[in-house]
């Protein structure tokens, strides 16, 4: 098992205008809890000091067709993530030149509620088949803050127009991932 923690930051992204703290503010203040992810073949690492994704591998053989887009497996699971965090799943540069291959839905989002194995939707955009070995890099993952936005409605009673702030936050709860809350 992997875990990855944050620590809290040090520094003020910026302060309203009336001195006030804003969103951002408080957010940044917030003490975020570990992220800690479970990788069943323990073969995902940051590759560098200062990587900022680490890999996710395939936990298959997969044969990916010209033209092709396939979900593939990485053995890798988010156990605890905060709710202002998500993480993102990316294409490799190297496969991306060379082979045409990338995460077709870049950047993949993992919401902090997913708490299915990360898989990886993967597009070859070539004329050749690419071979995916077992153990193979295939994207990389990393996470980042996450911001909500309220919505305001413009309403007229007549004389003026107000707005009335409403959250866009919905009461459900997850129940899968790839479609799960749309077409």
């Amino acid at each position: 098992m992997t875990t990855i923690l944050y620590e809290k930051s040090k520094k003020k992204l910026f302060k309203s205008s009336f001195g006030q703290d804003n969103e951002i503010d408080k957010m940044e203040n917030k003490e975020l809890k570990s992220l800690e992810t479970t990788d069943i073949h323990e073969w995902s690492f940051y590759e560098t000091k200062e990587s900022a994704c680490f890999d996710l591998r395939s936990s298959k053989d997969v044969l990916l067709q010209a033209h092709q887009r396939i979900l593939v497996s990485t053995g890798v699971y988010i156990n605890e993530m905060d709710s202002n965090l998500a993480g993102q799943v990316y294409s490799k540069s190297g496969i991306a030149y060379k082979n045409g291959v990338v995460v077709f839905n870049a950047p993949g989002i993992i919401d902090p509620d997913y708490k299915e194995e990360v898989k990886v939707l993967l597009m070859n955009h070539s004329e050749e088949n690419y071979v995916i070995k077992r153990g193979d890099a295939i994207a990389q993952m990393g996470f980042v803050k996450m911001f909500k936005a309220d919505k305001n409605i413009k309403e007229f009673d007549g004389c003026c127009c107000r707005g009335v702030k409403m959250s866009m936050i919905k009461d459900v709860e997850r129940k899968g991932g790839f479609g799960f809350t749309g077409k």
